[in-house]
Parts: C-alpha cells; structure tokens; sequence
C-alpha cells in the first residue's frame, strides 16, 4: 500500500508495471465478474477456471483496445497531425 499522501507516477500507471496497479485491476476484474453472476456452469473447479480463464482473456482484450485508444487520444498532436 502506498502512503497517505503518496501519488502515482504516470509511467507506473502507463506501463503497467505498478503491483498496486495490477492489483487493483484484478480487484475490479473480480468485482464486475462476481456482480454478473456466474457465467460458468461447470461442474468442477477445473472447468469453471477454464471458462472463466476464457472470460478474462476476452475482457483483457477489450480492456486493452480501449486503453490503445485512450492513449492514442491522448498522444494525439493537437493540430491532428
């Protein structure tokens, strides 16, 4: 945990490399899956690791395209060039 008053640094919050970051997205990725319900009708662990692990790629995916383009957004020049 960061101390109070601590503030992130903006190449830890671009490239990832934050634990916190990390962890803290994979407390929003649990949190959404959990608030959607069980998607996975699996039987046993492994079966339901299995779909969810599917489920989670295909978010990371999307995830990762909109980040691109907020990015891109962001980096663009201001004359559009």
């Amino acid at each position: 945990m960061r101390p109070a008053g601590s503030k992130h640094c903006k190449s830890d919050v671009l490239s990832g490399t934050g634990t916190e970051e990390k962890i803290d997205m994979s407390i929003i990725i649990a949190t959404l899956l959990l608030a959607a319900g069980n998607p996975c009708a699996g039987s046993t662990t492994p079966k339901v690791e299995q779909c969810l692990t599917g489920d989670l790629a295909r978010a990371d995916t999307e995830l990762n395209r909109y980040y691109a383009t907020a990015v891109a957004r962001l980096t663009k020049s201001p004359t559009g060039n």
